[in-house]
């Protein structure tokens, strides 16, 4: 059985009120081949109820932990601005993990990602990241239809977030380069408006995919009003709609009228809703991986596949309003 430890003790890691048989302690309390052992945050009160929740240890220090017990897995729940120096301090201590599952965003920039990947390949450890799209077999399915193109070329995306662009907006950035095995080339800012009490904005951006030249359009909102998450989708014969958080999948095919318009017909949706837990999903895989020891069960989900990710989302955070990036 593999031991695990948890770094902050917030929502995600299993204190969430709304979605908490989605957090990392919930699911790995219900995968048989692994067991929490530790809890660890600066916050001695909130890792004590953490603690007494899921009967295991806590500790306000990583070392603490590490001198403790063995750990298999370590979790890394903490806060955004954190996760580059706690990485690179469990990578860098004495004892490590074999495994370490980092919620995004990774870091700030491609100078970080590349160190880290470096300091992990030294000590011989994975690290997979929690961009759970990248664990879902709807995006799988969307990725293969893409790839083959079923429906044609893909000609736009437009996507909107809330909360942040490191925070929310790296889901949007991460899911399209998975789908699209592309690069992205930003080209305008719209919007850069910096959140109040943190170092991150809501941006509104265009740009395009560097190898299909698909136009691409991600758009930002305040959670002040509503929570949004949404991708659209323009094939060369169909729309795609994926709504609140893949709650809703639209699909509208391309027809022509009686008066030899193209005009476009809902129709029966190719991707169907499902009920999976894409967090399950993620820790089975990461118990899969250290029971075989096969890295092709990682690949689209390891820290090495995030490169892009991190860069496209540093380009664009950098970028004044109404910048372009285009060549001339």
């Amino acid at each position: 059985m593999y031991k695990v430890a948890i770094v902050g003790c917030g929502k995600i890691a299993g204190l969430s009120r709304v979605d908490k048989q989605k957090t990392h302690a919930e699911c790995y309390k219900n995968e048989s081949r692994t067991r929490l052992v530790a809890c660890i945050d600066k916050d001695q009160g909130k890792a004590q109820k953490f603690a007494n929740t899921y009967n295991c240890n806590s500790f306000h220090e990583i070392t603490a932990a590490f001198s403790h017990s063995p750990i298999d897995i370590i979790s890394i729940c903490t806060p955004d601005p954190t996760h580059f120096q706690i990485t690179k301090q469990i990578l860098l201590n004495k004892s490590t993990p074999k495994l370490i599952f980092l919620e995004k965003p990774i870091c700030k920039d491609k100078i970080e990602i590349l160190e880290l990947i470096e300091l992990a390949q030294k000590r011989g450890i994975n690290i997979i990241i929690n961009h759970s799209r990248r664990f879902s077999t709807k995006y799988k399915d969307l990725k293969e239809i893409i790839r083959q193109k079923r429906y044609g070329s893909l000609k736009r995306i437009n996507c909107t977030y809330y909360n942040g662009w490191y925070h929310n907006g790296t889901h949007s950035v991460d899911t399209i380069l998975y789908l699209t095995d592309d690069k992205i080339e930003w080209s305008n800012v719209i919007s850069n408006d910096r959140l109040i009490n943190c170092d991150d904005r809501n941006i509104d951006i265009y740009g395009s995919l560097k190898k299909t030249q698909a136009k691409l359009f991600i758009s930002s909102t305040s959670d002040l009003q509503y929570q949004i998450f949404d991708f659209e989708f323009w094939f060369q014969q169909c729309r795609l709609r994926i709504e609140n958080f893949e709650e809703r999948i639209f699909f509208d095919s391309c027809v022509k009228n009686n008066d030899n318009e193209y005009i476009l017909k809902e129709d029966v949706p190719e991707l169907k809703l499902s009920q999976e837990n894409e967090m399950s999903v993620a820790i089975e895989l990461i118990c899969d991986y250290l029971d075989t020891g096969n890295g092709e069960i990682i690949k689209d989900v390891n820290i090495e596949a995030m490169v892009d990710t991190i860069d496209a989302l540093s380009v664009g955070f950098h970028m004044k309003k109404n910048e372009s990036l285009l060549k001339p």
